[in-house]
């Protein structure tokens, strides 16, 4: 994942993916260390299941890109195909805790316009989720354009953890502020290799999808988060 094919200039950003992958994973620990790693048993099945799954597929977002910067590539391809189990695994948890916060607030028992909203988030995320993988892996022959898709499962997944992360680092921040803090900076992380493809020459999809879907889901948290379309949705979501 993390270099270009032989006859392009290299992109510094993709270059150094795995180190990006590594922040990304760090800020994921950093942000659920609260309620899900200090004490991952704590929580329940469904939440379990999914945070294990979401860390796995980091992690092998991380090794994947090491193996690509090492040109271990064999290795590389070989454990590639563990993502066909492991994202449906992601899709699979993320839907059921997404049914059960939309049915009684979740675990943490959120009021309900809170758990629509964050609903809202969620679904749009696994939809993008499924995308992304489904046309990264449809490239995996096509290294750059595969490299990008994949990259961008972890942009999209970041703005959970970096809310949570800002509200650690910065007690008794507005709920709004919080959010508009992670998403600009997640944003920001699908902009900056954007840009650095477009100074390159390089016209991908993948980062820009990505940051018209980051900024789309931002503006759109609530005019349509909060709406009576969405509101039905969720009701058939959670199956009243």
């Amino acid at each position: 994942m993390a270099t270009t094919m032989a006859g392009e200039r290299k992109v510094p950003a993709m270059q150094s993916a795995w180190a990006w992958f590594a922040l990304g994973l760090a800020a994921t620990l950093a942000g659920f260390w609260p309620s899900f790693f200090s004490r991952p048993f704590d929580n329940a099945l469904p939440q379990l299941l999914h945070g294990i799954a979401c860390t796995a597929w980091l992690a092998l977002l991380l090794t994947q890109a090491a193996l690509h910067r090492t040109r271990r590539l064999a290795l590389h391809r070989t454990l590639g195909w563990t993502s066909v189990v492991l994202m449906p695994l992601v899709l699979a948890t993320g839907a059921w805790v997404l049914h059960l916060m939309l049915v009684d607030g979740g675990q943490s028992k959120l009021p309900m316009p809170l758990a629509r909203m964050l609903g809202f988030i969620d679904a749009g995320t696994l939809i993008f989720l499924l995308v992304a993988w489904s046309l990264g892996m449809a490239r995996r022959k096509r290294m750059p354009e595969h490299a990008r898709w994949m990259a961008t499962t972890l942009i999209v997944v970041l703005p959970p953890a970096l809310f949570r992360l800002v509200m650690i680092l910065v007690p008794g921040i507005a709920v709004p502020t919080g959010m508009t803090l992670a998403y600009g900076v997640t944003a920001a992380a699908a902009l900056v290799p954007w840009v650095l493809d477009h100074r390159a020459g390089r016209r991908h999809a993948a980062f820009p999808a990505c940051f018209v879907y980051v900024v789309g889901t931002y503006l759109a948290l609530g005019p349509v988060g909060g709406s009576a379309t969405w509101m039905r949705i969720t009701e058939w979501i959670a199956g009243r």
